[in-house]
C-alpha cells in the first residue's frame, strides 16, 4: 500500500483515538466501552498497518467510529468510507 494511504489511515486513527480518549475521560461508563477493541484502538490499527493489513485497519476504524458514541467529523468519515469503497473493503456500516 502506498505510504500516503498509511498516513491517511493513521490520520483517521489519530482523530478517532482522540475522540475516544475524550469520551472515556468524560464518561468512563459510556456503553461504547462495552465493545471489544474500542479502548486501545490506536495500537490495534498500528499493528494492522505494521503487518501490511491496511484493509483490516480500515475495517477496524469504521467499526470503532460507528460502534462508539463519538462524533467523528463528517468530511473525514466520508473520506474513510470512500477509501474503503475504492479498495473494495467490506463495510457493513452506512456511508454518511
Amino acid at each position: 500500500m502506498p505510504v500516503f494511504k498509511n498516513k491517511k489511515i493513521r490520520h483517521f486513527s489519530s482523530i478517532e483515538h482522540s475522540l475516544i480518549t475524550e469520551l472515556h475521560a468524560a464518561n468512563p461508563n459510556d456503553e461504547s466501552f462495552d465493545q471489544l477493541g474500542i479502548l486501545g484502538d490506536d495500537s490495534i490499527v498500528a499493528s494492522f498497518l505494521e503487518h501490511g493489513e491496511w484493509g483490516l485497519a480500515i475495517e477496524h476504524l469504521l467499526y470503532m467510529v460507528h460502534e462508539s458514541n463519538i462524533v467523528f467529523p463528517d468530511d473525514e468519515l466520508t473520506e474513510l468510507h470512500a477509501l474503503a469503497e475504492r479498495r473494495s473493503i467490506r463495510c457493513s456500516y452506512r456511508r454518511p
